[in-house]
This record gives structure tokens, C-alpha cells and sequence, in this order.
């Protein structure tokens, strides 16, 4: 008989909660995750991705950094948004429907306020044109966010930018844009483009909505007004006037590009005497190792006075105290003990090179170096013939004596002298078909070639009218042939048979 299977399932695992059991509820998603992921799906991460995120510790002990080799989905952007132990920056994709304008205040100055008329024209030329503005507060100014009525390639949403702060009569220098692409590509593959700076996220700590007559300081309205944002642009004419606009703009800028080409790298003099000055974001990490070239060459050849030097310049410099970041003036000491070292490592190169007293030095050691192979290249193929072209190059260079890399340049030069070696070497005098067949050469040597006497015929029966002599001495031996032997055996019979039809018919 069969075995009858209990009705009850057997439960795998009795820590489990049993099927029998009345199901609990799971626990509800968090509205507030929820909301923070569509309005990074629909406005950032339009491919639900992103690399390279930029982090800050909330604590102000270290500066902004990025996390490298990392991919994020919307779902954990949105934690880290609502972690209070560190913010969290993005870097703009692709294709972006979010973008933002950085309007920083510098030196405890309040250089802008909601209430700036130059603000309000900004805002009114984004309406205009069909996005919705959202004024959101910064520890260090506030950024104004911007909702596309759809998504653009971010290249092409950098020029808009531009052509709304020139509608708006804003000096693209007191503002950063995000993105911050300036020189656009049109890559698609996002390993290959380069990349965009990292925009802090809104709703974090130390962010506020601006309402119209006061900030509200709830993170969630934010997030909120965000969504209502994208979702109120549409596309208009306006919308679609003003990426015409932005394309002409990105055209002009490329064409002035080519017109007016910049100075090549290699003629460029690393810290020329142009006077050091800031004039706007992200020029510290060039101007301060400029800075450090000059105190090299200027005698601070140790570290500590290197680093003094850097530092006691860069205080000093024009624009360094409104234009430099927060992180930069704080950190500016151990910044400059890193370019001290790393100038000292590798010193900068000498203004002007000395002409050298050899100008031809290069072609006559080009000259040399072939004729050297060359030469090797006919010793070693008469000497080992085929086998010296089963030689790999190391044992090749180092029997020639010239460098691997120098022996990989002159490689087709030594391949074809050795086989003009290895074939110059052997005494071919001609050739014949195989008798047996076949396509190969035989080849035969002048001593074994035998051929028959020659024909001369006889001046007595030689016609009056026939001019026949007899062969003369200083005449050039007749050339071998090289038949075989069973066809010269039978040329020789017919020779003899065309001498007796002679001889009958004189």
C-alpha cells in the first residue's frame, strides 16, 4: 500500500510563520522614500541609475568626496537623502528633466536674496520660457532648481541655462551651472562622456523651501514641490523657441573654439608670471599648482617653506576669498603640504630648453641603428639562415644589441634583410619541373649539367647563296640548358635525325 500524506504542509521552517496562521500585514512603504525615489526617477535618473555620487559628512569633519565604482537605484538615494549622519550629491545623466543654478554667497555677504531683483527676472525668464523655478535654500546661498517640460540631453540643457541667464542679464561668472558640461558632447556611452560635477540634493539638512514671503523648513515640502513641478511643465512654443535658442548659442561657442584655437599643451609654460587670480568656482587645485612651480623655482626648494609659500600666496591672491569653496579655505594648509611634496617629487621643467649643439643627432643615430640591423640581418642569415627568423625579439634585439622597443620599429627592416641573407646565400643557376610532378623548383648546379655538342654545319654543302661560317671561338659559350636527362637523350636523337634529312637534301 502507498503511503498517505498528511493535509497539512510540513512547515521547512518552524521559526517561520506558520500558513495555517492568520497572515500578518506587511509593514507600509514610507511615503516620504517613496516620494524622494519618483522625483529622482522622473527628474535625475531617468535609466533608474547613478554612478559616482558625491558624499559629505554631516559634521563638517571632512569636505565632499566621491564614492567611485558604485551604482545606485533611486530607492537608496532616497535613504541616503534622509540619512542625518551625511549629505548626498548626484551627478547629472544623460538626459535630465532636474536642473539647477548654484547662486552662492560669499564673504558673509548676502549677494543674493529671494527679494534680488536680478533673482526675480531670472525666475520670471524661466517661466516664460515653460519651466516651473524652485527656490531652495543652502547653507552657503541657495539653488534654484528648474523642471524641463522634458527631458533634454544634459549638454543641451546646459546651454539653456545659459541663454536664460543672459534673458535674464546675469553674468554667468557669479553662478554655477549643474550641469556643468561647458564644452558639450554628444556621447552617448556614459563611460566615454565626460563627466558633470555633483549637485547637492535638496531636502537634506540645512535645506528650505522658499514660499513666496518666508522659508519652510519642512525637508517633505520640498520633495513635494518638486513633483507638483514636474508635473506642471508642459511643452510650449516657448519651450521649444528657447532649445532652438540654446543649439545656436552651443553652435557659436564651438564655432569661436575653432576659430580662436587655445595655446597648444606643449608650448604652454607651466607657471608662467601671469598674475595668480580667482574669478570664479573650481580654479583652486589649478592656481595653487601654479603657485607651487613659481616658489620652486623661486628658491623654496623645502618642504615646510614650499608649503608656506603656497598658502601665504594664495590668502594674498585676488578672488581667493570670495571664489574659493569652504572646503578649500579650510583645508588650505594641508593642501598646500601636498603640492610642496608633490612639486619637490617632480620638479617643474626649465622655461626655455637649451638649442642643442646637435641638430642632426637624431637622424644619424635613425641612420646608424638601421644600418646596424641590416648588418646583423646578413651576418646571422648566412650564418643560421631560416632559423634566425624563428628568433622572438628579445633574443633579436639583444643579438643585434639595440633596444626591444627600438627593435620592434626597425622589425620589417630586419625580416627582410634576413631573407634576402638566407636566399643569397644559396647558388641557384636555374631550375626544371620536377619529373614526377609537382609544383617545386629543383634546383641544379652548373657542374651537373652535361649538354650535347653543338650542330655546325658544313660550308661544302652550304649553298653559294647561304652565308655559313664556322663557329668562331670568340663567340659567348651557348647558355645550358637544364633538361632533364631522358629529354636530352631524345634531343639528341632528333638532332642527329635533322642532320641526315640535311645531308640528303644538299
Amino acid at each position: 500500500m502507498y503511503p498517505v500524506l498528511s493535509p497539512q504542509l510540513t512547515d521547512l521552517a518552524p521559526d517561520r510563520q506558520s500558513s495555517a496562521a492568520p497572515l500578518r500585514p506587511l509593514a507600509p512603504a514610507d511615503p516620504t522614500l517613496t516620494l524622494i525615489a519618483s522625483v529622482l526617477r522622473e527628474g535625475l535618473m531617468r535609466d533608474g541609475r547613478t554612478f559616482d555620487p558625491i558624499l559629505k559628512p554631516a559634521d563638517g569633519s571632512a569636505g565632499w568626496h566621491t564614492r567611485t565604482h558604485q551604482c545606485l537605484d533611486p530607492e537608496a538615494v532616497a535613504a541616503e537623502v534622509m540619512d542625518p549622519a551625511e549629505f548626498i550629491g548626484l551627478r547629472h545623466r544623460h538626459r535630465t528633466r532636474l536642473v539647477a543654478i548654484d547662486l552662492d554667497n560669499h564673504r558673509g555677504e548676502q549677494n543674493w536674496r529671494p527679494d534680488a531683483p536680478r533673482l526675480i527676472a531670472l525666475q520670471a525668464a524661466v517661466v516664460a520660457a515653460g519651466a516651473v523655478p524652485v527656490l531652495v535654500r543652502t547653507p552657503n546661498g541657495m539653488h534654484l532648481w528648474l523642471a524641463l517640460p522634458e527631458a533634454v540631453p544634459k549638454v543641451r540643457a546646459h546651454w539653456q541655462l545659459r541663454v536664460l541667464l543672459q534673458r535674464a542679464e546675469v553674468d554667468s561668472v557669479e553662478v554655477e551651472l549643474f550641469p556643468s558640461l561647458a564644452s558639450g558632447s554628444t556621447i552617448a556611452d556614459a563611460k566615454a562622456r565626460p563627466a558633470s560635477n555633483g549637485i547637492r540634493l535638496p531636502g537634506q539638512a540645512g535645506s528650505s523651501l522658499w514660499v513666496g514671503d518666508r522659508w519652510a523648513d519642512d525637508p517633505i515640502l520640498i520633495w513635494q514641490e518638486l513633483e507638483a513641478a514636474l508635473e506642471l511643465a508642459e511643452v510650449c512654443p516657448e519651450w521649444q523657441e528657447l532649445q532652438e535658442a540654446a543649439a545656436t548659442l552651443e553652435r557659436q561657442h564651438k564655432r569661436s573654439c575653432r576659430r580662436f584655437p587655445s595655446r597648444p599643451r606643449s608650448s604652454r609654460r607651466p607657471g608662467g608670471d601671469d598674475p595668480i587670480e580667482w574669478t570664479g568656482t573650481g580654479e583652486s587645485n589649478r592656481h595653487l599648482g601654479v603657485l607651487a612651480n613659481r616658489g620652486y623655482r623661486d628658491g623654496h626648494r623645502d618642504p615646510e617653506a614650499l608649503a608656506a609659500y603656497i598658502e601665504a600666496a594664495a590668502l594674498a591672491a585676488p578672488g581667493f576669498d570670495r571664489w574659493a569653496s569652504t572646503d578649500t579655505k579650510r583645508q588650505l594648509a594641508s593642501k598646500a603640504w601636498g603640492w610642496a611634496k608633490s612639486c619637490i617629487a617632480r620638479p617643474p621643467m626649465a622655461r626655455c630648453r637649451p638649442r642643442s649643439n646637435d641638430p642632426n643627432h637624431n637622424t644619424r643615430h635613425h641612420a646608424t641603428v638601421v644600418a646596424k640591423v641590416a648588418a646583423a640581418a646578413a651576418r646571422f642569415g648566412r650564418r643560421l639562415g631560416d632559423k634566425a627568423m624563428g628568433w622572438s625579439e628579445r633574443k633579436a634585439s639583444e643579438a643585434i644589441g639595440i633596444t626591444r622597443q627600438t627593435f620592434r620599429k626597425l622589425k620589417p627592416l630586419w625580416r627582410v634583410r634576413l631573407l634576402a641573407a638566407c636566399y643569397a646565400s644559396r647558388s641557384v643557376l636555374g631550375t626544371h619541373p620536377s619529373p614526377k610532378g609537382g609544383d617545386h623548383l629543383a634546383v641544379v648546379s652548373l657542374e651537373s649539367i652535361n649538354p650535347s655538342p653543338p650542330v655546325t654545319a658544313d660550308p661544302a654543302r652550304c649553298p653559294s647563296d647561304h652565308h655559313c661560317r664556322p663557329p668562331s671561338t670568340a663567340d659567348p659559350t651557348p647558355m645550358p640548358t637544364l633538361a632533364a636527362t631522358v629529354v636530352s637523350i631524345r634531343r639528341q636523337l632528333e638532332r642527329e635525325e635533322l642532320a641526315r634529312w640535311l645531308g640528303a637534301a644538299a
